[in-house]
């Protein structure tokens, strides 16, 4: 599984590292999903996002 996690800072990497090792791929991305960024999820099975994100169906 390929997870991609957006507005990650280095304490979520810290927490969520140890599942990478775990057969899950995690791919942190820095900046924040919004509808200019939600290419970057393309190929990932799902995303981690956190309160700043946009998940809006707006165009």
């Amino acid at each position: 599984m390929k997870l991609a996690f957006f507005s990650t800072k280095s304490y979520d990497k810290e927490f969520f590292d140890p599942y990478h090792k775990k057969d899950i791929d995690l791919k942190y991305f820095e900046v924040r999903l919004f509808k200019d960024t939600a290419n970057l999820a393309k190929d990932y099975d799902g995303v981690c996002v956190f309160v700043h994100d946009d998940l809006n169906e707006k165009p």
